[in-house]
Formats: structure tokens, sequence, C-alpha cells
């Protein structure tokens, strides 16, 4: 049985990850320590696993004065 697109009716073709092409300059992003927080979050999401801590790893940390970043509440 395989996946349908729920828009078009098609199937959703799989292609293993080692078929996967990408420019040179974003599998330096990807392999950038910048980029693990983002690659957690994705791991777990994907894993069916708890998002919190990876959530929490990308939230910028509250300062002082009580002000927030875009991803936690004031």
């Amino acid at each position: 049985m395989s996946i349908m697109d729920k828009k078009t009716g098609d199937p959703i073709e799989h292609i293993p990850m080692r078929d996967l092409k990408i420019e040179s300059e974003a599998e330096e992003l990807l392999e950038s320590a910048a980029m693990e927080p983002y690659m957690n979050l994705a791991i777990a999401m994907m894993g069916g696993k708890d998002t919190g801590p990876a959530i929490e790893e990308l939230a910028p940390c509250r300062s002082k004065s009580g002000t927030s970043g875009a991803l936690l509440p004031p």
C-alpha cells in the first residue's frame, strides 16, 4: 500500500536518503554547529519523540529585562 498525496491523489515516491543530492554549500550548513539544534528538532519530530528539549534549545534565552525572542511569549 502506497501513501497518497492528499491534494492530488498521486502516490508519494519514497527516495532513499543515499540517493538525495544536495549542493556542497547546503551540506556544509547541515554539518555546521549552527544547524545542530534544528537537526535535533527534525530528528525528534520524525521519530515521534518529545520535541520539548529541542525546542528549548532553539528558543532564545530571556534577558534580565524580561524581554524575549520570537519563540517565547513575553
